[in-house]
């Protein structure tokens, strides 16, 4: 749709988002892609205060191949990014990501159940573990600044699988249920025609710190909730 600069369609091609170079903490193509419906901006929307770019999708994941321990086969996942790029330095980018992905019921259709979730990473916001919630989440904030002329990038990606509950819990514990990315990258050419030199280090910090001494915290997309975790085919759909 050329007036808004809305396209949408279905692909299974594999995803990236986010700023990471080696990893991405929500969506990458370190596994198969997704079988999902999509709406995005086809281009970059300008306004007075930036370029804005989003991406809704809607998807079903399947459990792997080879080894499965439950009768879940589908899971659905609802996703949305949204970029911007502020007026003032187009080389600088902000952006928010969210999924939510919840088990198909035996008896449910998967087509059905799938449309019906596509807007989950809209509505569902969970900031506490409990047994009566029917799906899991992983919320993403990222930035990039680029600097043309010195041949320089560095970038960020912080996730968390649970919302701060309020300030207060958020100071107390900022680190809880948190992953992150961070790295930067040097590309020089000392003259015309000779060849690049990159430089390039990235850090991806998943491990989960102890709350307390009695109980093991779980790994970064495993779920208590969701059976299989964030996978697709048996292998993570985040950071490898």
């Amino acid at each position: 749709v050329h007036p808004l600069r809305v396209s949408c369609g279905a692909t299974s091609a594999a995803a990236w988002w986010g700023p990471g170079i080696r990893n991405a903490l929500l969506v990458s193509n370190n596994a198969p892609g997704v079988p999902r419906f999509f709406v995005r901006t086809s281009k970059p929307v300008r306004g007075k205060w930036g370029a804005f770019d989003a991406e809704l999708v809607s998807g079903a994941l399947t459990k792997s191949r080879f080894f499965s321990v439950d009768e879940v086969d589908f899971r659905t996942l609802s996703g949305f990014r949204f970029e911007w790029r502020p007026q003032f330095d187009s080389t600088l980018t902000f952006g928010f990501a969210r999924v939510v992905y919840a088990p198909i019921a035996t008896g449910e259709s998967q087509m059905l159940t799938t449309v019906s979730r596509s807007f989950d990473a809209l509505q569902r916001w969970n900031n506490q573990i409990s047994l009566s919630q029917s799906s899991d989440q992983i919320s993403a904030l990222f930035a990039r600044w680029i600097f043309p002329r010195a041949g320089f990038e560095v970038y960020g990606e912080w996730a968390r699988v649970l919302l701060p509950a309020s300030i207060q819990s958020f100071m107390v514990a900022p680190h809880h249920s948190q992953g992150y990315t961070v790295g930067a990258q040097w590309l020089r050419a000392r003259e015309r025609g000779s060849p690049e030199w990159r430089g390039q280090v990235e850090l991806t910090m998943l491990e989960q710190p102890y709350q307390d001494r009695a109980s093991v915290p779980p790994s970064f997309y495993v779920s208590p909730i969701v059976p299989q975790g964030y996978t697709q085919r048996g292998q993570v759909l985040g950071a490898a």
